[in-house]
């Protein structure tokens, strides 16, 4: 190996085991600070409004990311975000105000929404085409392993006092270490490409890319908050419940790698296709299946893996479409757009649980993965036939 090769190397090792640390803190994060509020308020409103606050920090911050990239080194930028997060830990016990909480919520959102941007365009900027699904799938698996490996951790450690806030101020601050390693860093946007409005172009550009974003942000965010409320309602008992979770946790690590894999060999929007069918389908077996319990494990492993796979293939079709500086402002609107998922499909599959219980979860997660399915075969078509 030579030692260009090596530096690479060196280089996406950081971005993936960076990437990784901070699944690891940020699968701490959520049930540790909703346990929390749940122990200081009991409200679920109160909750799901901190909660608000990090689809706000991604939405506000993603536009403007590109112009600070074009300013700073992606790799003083990692590391910083690593310390912000950790230091945002560390104040959280600190204090009971609630607004508090939401501004720590905001700023640790922030650190967050750094380190996967700058990880995933330098992740996608040292990719070959050749291997670039594979990378990806890597990238996912690792980052997927980490949250899994979060959620462990606050089981182990327990929600109650100053312990597990350390913990996860720690792991991020072994990120920022990373960051030391050497090899070459990421590559700025320049010109027009650090402009808030490159992200809107993007976009216009590679629109399949975007709504996978758009839409996994959104099934996402509704089948975590609601999977296990989705277990009580079906007769189970809490922590069975909980254990839907722990089944998806594992499709999402086993899955990423093949469908890369698979990405490289018959192309990344079939296997993005197939993905949606996936997404479409797997709930509506769930709904058919509510009282084998069994089943049930199976299909939320399948589910879960394959779902996440519109992500991953996603920021495949993102690589292929954008290169270099370019990728700043194409991973920027990615993130955004999954932010954008997470505002509006919480209040909708909540309403659509209340009115069709408990079947509407599952009826809202094979409609969001539905509406993608006929977007992107409609956009290809379309693409297709104007050529």
């Amino acid at each position: 190996m030579d030692a260009a090769a090596g530096r690479r190397i060196n280089s996406l090792i950081t971005a993936i085991a960076a990437a990784s640390l901070t699944g690891c803190g940020f699968g701490l994060s959520l049930p540790l600070i909703a346990l929390n509020l749940e122990f200081m308020t009991g409200s679920g409103v109160i909750s799901g409004w901190n909660v608000m606050m990090s689809a706000l920090a991604t939405i506000i911050l993603a536009p403007v990311l590109p112009m600070i990239m074009a300013k700073l080194p992606g790799r003083g930028l990692l590391a910083f975000a690593c310390v912000l997060c950790g230091v945002s830990f560390l104040a959280f016990p600190l204090t009971d105000n609630l607004w508090l909480w939401a501004a720590f919520r905001f700023s640790l959102s922030i650190g967050l929404t750094i380190v996967f941007i700058v990880s995933e365009v330098w992740i996608n900027q040292l990719a070959e085409d050749a291997h670039r699904g594979r990378l990806m799938g890597i990238y996912a698996t690792s980052l997927s392993a980490g949250f899994a490996l979060g959620a462990v951790l606050l089981a182990l450690i327990g929600p109650d006092g100053w312990a597990p806030f350390v913990v996860a101020a720690a792991i991020f601050a072994s990120g920022s270490l990373l960051t030391l390693l050497p090899g070459p860093g990421v590559e700025p946007p320049e010109g027009e490409g650090a402009h808030p409005f490159a992200l809107a172009r993007a976009v216009w550009i590679a629109p399949t890319a975007f709504a996978a974003a758009l839409f996994f942000g959104a099934i996402e965010t509704a089948s975590m908050h609601f999977i296990s409320v989705y277990g009580v309602r079906i007769g189970l008992i809490e922590q069975t419940a909980a254990l839907f979770l722990f089944a998806a946790a594992i499709g999402n690590i086993a899955f990423q790698f093949p469908l890369g894999m698979l990405a490289d060999r018959v192309g990344a929007f079939q296997v993005l296709i197939l993905c949606a069918v996936g997404g479409t389908l797997i709930p509506l077996l769930l709904l058919v299946t509510e009282g084998a319990l069994a089943a049930q494990f199976i299909l939320f492993f399948f589910y879960a893996g394959i779902v996440l796979g519109m992500y991953t293939i996603g920021l495949v079709l993102l690589g292929e479409r954008f290169k270099g500086g370019a990728l700043g402002a194409a991973n920027a609107a990615f993130v955004f757009m999954y932010g954008a998922g997470e505002l509006f499909s919480p209040p909708y599959a909540g309403a659509l649980m209340d009115a069709i219980n408990p079947g509407g979860l599952m009826m809202a997660l094979s409609s969001m993965a539905g509406a993608f399915l006929i977007f992107a075969v409609i956009r290809r078509a379309v693409t297709v036939k104007s050529r």
